[in-house]
């Protein structure tokens, strides 16, 4: 069972998913997988728990297929007509893909988020005593005055990010935030084999599925991501999302 936050339908209407709660299903969906078809022996090392540089890696990865043709045509269905989403609104839907994500500051996969966020992870448990502690929103402002990036603002209302932040503090992520952005650029990668292959393509998935979604926390996550790629992981791809390099260009 996968659990989401989504809008109830008003009276008299279907429950119907925007393309973020498309998004959203897809990306729990890639967790769900990965525990469901793990073939580990014992539950410590199942699924997405061990290792956190590849927790996040089958759902960022499956969050691809959100906006990809192929896939949008196939679950993407006028709820009363039953007719496909127009190849326009598709073409829109792909081109919107990573329109300003670096400086989005809405959601906790936007990579202005993923940005401040690690950093601020790595200054707060760098801290050795609660009096060096002191506000959390003061040791944000300082480390994002620092920045030459783009980090998220605190805005007129002065929201408290740190405080948004619960994966750092509630979740287990602890010293790790940084993993978020080691398993996207690992996803990026990978979908360019979907991309090569065809993003619907059995023997892709069945590939996925026996290198990495059925192993959990037994082989090294290096290795893992060389049984299926046939290589280590590059930043190509990933760097793609900020500049013009083309994965279409990579051997492999």
């Amino acid at each position: 069972v996968i659990n989401l936050n989504l809008d109830k339908p008003r009276r008299g209407n279907k429950a119907l998913l925007g393309h973020e709660d498309l998004v959203t299903l897809l990306h729990e969906f890639g967790h769900s997988l990965h525990c469901v078809l793990s073939e580990a022996e014992l539950e410590p090392n199942a699924g997405y728990q061990g290792d956190y540089r590849l927790t996040e890696f089958p759902s960022m990865l499956f969050e691809e297929f959100a906006y990809d043709d192929k896939a949008l045509k196939l679950i993407g269905r006028h709820h009363e007509t039953r007719q496909e989403i127009p190849k326009k609104l598709r073409d829109q839907i792909k081109a919107s893909k990573d329109f300003m994500k670096v400086l989005q500051s809405r959601g906790a996969y936007h990579y202005g988020a993923y940005i401040s966020g690690l950093a601020f992870d790595q200054a707060v448990h760098k801290i050795t005593s609660a009096k060096e502690l002191g506000d959390l929103d003061t040791i944000y402002d300082r480390l994002a005055s620092k920045q030459k990036v783009h980090w998220i603002g605190r805005g007129k209302d002065r929201t408290s990010i740190p405080a948004s932040l619960e994966y750092i503090f509630d979740c287990g992520y602890d010293t790790v935030y940084s993993s978020y952005l080691m398993c996207l650029a690992k996803a990026k990668d990978a979908w360019g084999t979907f991309i090569r292959h065809g993003t619907t393509n059995p023997q892709v998935g069945s590939k996925l599925r026996e290198a990495i979604l059925s192993k959990g926390d037994t082989i090294d996550h290096d290795e893992q991501y060389r049984d299926f790629k046939g290589r280590d992981a590059n930043l190509k791809a990933f760097v793609k999302t900020f500049s013009e390099i083309s994965i279409d260009k990579e051997k492999n």
